[in-house]
């Protein structure tokens, strides 16, 4: 079930409250601005995880790549990079977000979730900010992936 919360997701993360988040990033190794830039200033290792691919690499999309991050005061957290756009700009009415790439790398995301046997997670408005997608059409496509986890979304006050 997903569940909308005002609040900052790194504190949600921090504090236990979510166990795993995900961020769709480009297929270059770029996370210079948005949600991604402050993502590695807390959590570097995420852009180390990101780094270990080929930059430019178009066969990254629909694709995922994740870590485990010592989160203070209880078990490690684990940040997914979803691979759902190929380039990254803020070109005016411009979409980056490829939404049948960004599903390939939610189910994978799925996957690894199951494995490890994280119950909650929690994702920004990811491909629907600088990325440009649809929210409505990104929103169905974690319910769908996710609908029987607690999910929540996070807003920025």
């Amino acid at each position: 079930m997903i569940e909308y919360k005002t609040g900052d997701l790194f504190e949600a993360f921090r504090s236990g409250e979510i166990e795993a988040l995900g961020h769709q990033a480009n297929c270059f190794c770029k996370m210079g601005s948005g949600f991604a830039k402050q993502l590695v200033e807390l959590y570097p290792e995420a852009q180390e995880a990101d780094m270990q691919t080929i930059p430019g690499d178009e066969t990254k999309l629909g694709t995922l790549t994740w870590v485990f991050v010592e989160v203070h005061g209880h078990a490690p957290g684990a940040i997914f990079n979803l691979y759902g756009q190929y380039n990254y700009g803020r070109e005016p009415g411009v979409v980056y977000t490829d939404i049948e790439a960004l599903d390939s790398a939610l189910y994978s995301m799925r996957q690894c979730v199951n494995a490890i046997g994280i119950e909650h997670i929690g994702f920004p408005k990811l491909g629907a900010g600088l990325g440009g997608g649809d929210w409505v059409v990104i929103e169905a496509l974690i319910e769908e992936h996710f609908g029987d986890l607690a999910v929540t979304i996070f807003e920025k006050d």
